[in-house]
């Protein structure tokens, strides 16, 4: 199957990458205090949210999830996640699903909530067989 685009909806999504690139590699940056950081890598879930690609946006949305997870901000964690993991579904992208599977266990792990990192590994090892 090809998806047929404009040049315009091209140029626009190429812009959109380099900025959500560019707003993950900030929340990254230890020379930013961390609400800057946090502010950084809601931006760049912002940005996600508008690429037309949906095979695009799964992997921003594993990639924030990931981040917000290192900075503790639950709140994002929790809707990327969630995003991601109802895409990678839609999608039935098996890899991505298990990412994000992987992503609450360690997750759950670091909050030690033991029940739920057994829920999650249980989800995930059905999503594999």
């Amino acid at each position: 199957m090809f998806v047929f685009c404009n040049k315009k909806q091209h140029i626009g999504s190429n812009v959109m990458v380099d900025e959500i690139e560019s707003q993950i590699q900030q929340s990254k940056s230890r020379k930013l205090n961390l609400d800057k950081r946090k502010e950084a890598l809601q931006k760049a879930y912002n940005f996600t949210n508008e690429l037309p690609s949906d095979s695009i946006k799964i992997n921003y949305y594993s990639k924030i999830a990931y981040e917000a997870e290192n900075l503790n901000s639950e709140d994002l964690f929790k809707k990327v996640n969630s995003e991601a993991l109802s895409l990678a579904t839609k999608l039935r992208d098996t890899f991505k699903i298990g990412d994000a599977h992987w992503n609450y266990a360690s997750f759950y792990s670091k909050k030690e909530i033991i029940d739920s990192i057994y829920f999650i590994i249980t989800k995930h090892i059905k999503v594999l067989n």
